[in-house]
């Protein structure tokens, strides 16, 4: 492990340290690893989560990125009446998230026609919940 290099400790002391065996990193057990023993190995290291896992996070908003994913959301919700909160952000997040993909594969996330495409796709999305949510109220009369 080239972090445990970094920090100038043996894979054995850091994982002594988070009270794991060298086992721990020779055979997986049948129902994976235990997230807890994860974060305790990742507590050793200095590091999060999402480094030991190795996902890819930068921890950071880019903010044109967000606008995009925001007007796409916006456009989606006014299909309806009105969108809860709870719903119009997680669209809102699922888009940002679709555009960071975008992004880190090298294509635009201003690509009016791909921006369609989302707001379609979730404007199905967001008419569907709605319509589940009246019939749930007319039922509970």
């Amino acid at each position: 492990m080239r972090r445990c290099e970094e920090l100038g400790k043996s894979q054995r002391q850091v994982l002594k340290a988070a009270g794991v065996t060298h086992d721990f990193l020779q055979a997986t057990p049948a129902h994976g690893r235990r997230i807890d023993t994860i974060e305790r190995i990742a507590e050793q290291l200095d590091w999060g989560l999402a480094d030991v896992l190795g996902l890819p996070f930068s921890g950071q908003i880019d903010a044109g990125q967000l606008l995009h994913a925001h007007r796409a959301a916006q456009q989606a919700a006014q299909t309806v009446r009105r969108v809860d909160d709870e719903i119009f952000c997680e669209i809102l997040a699922t888009i940002y998230n679709l555009l960071q993909d975008r992004a880190a594969a090298g294509q635009p996330v201003d690509d009016p026609e791909y921006l369609r495409l989302l707001v379609d796709v979730f404007a199905k999305q967001v008419r569907a919940i709605s319509t589940l949510r009246m019939r749930r109220s007319e039922q509970e009369r």
